[in-house]
């Protein structure tokens, strides 16, 4: 698994490709930084996903569809970095 490319985290190269958009409707059940721990300890542990779920105190669907935003996330920075690099 790659944590680091060009001396940058994985956190901080999503963080920095985020788009910040005007939020409406229904305020998040998990805060970034929930999403951010909640990828962190998935990916690094032998844990399952309603085992992080449970532990962090949210739902495994919840946990689901953090899961997938950072997904899409990371698609979206590798995208970038890989047109960005074909210059």
């Amino acid at each position: 698994m790659v944590t680091e490319r060009d001396g940058q985290t994985v956190s901080q190269a999503l963080n920095e490709h985020t788009v910040v958009k005007k939020m409406r409707g229904r305020k998040p059940s998990v805060t970034e930084e929930q999403e951010d721990e909640l990828v962190r300890r998935y990916l690094s542990s032998k844990e399952s996903l309603a085992e992080v779920a449970s532990a962090m105190g949210i739902t495994r669907s919840t946990a689901r569809r953090a899961i997938a935003r950072a997904r899409s996330r990371l698609q979206d920075v590798l995208a970038l970095s890989f047109i960005g690099g074909k210059k």
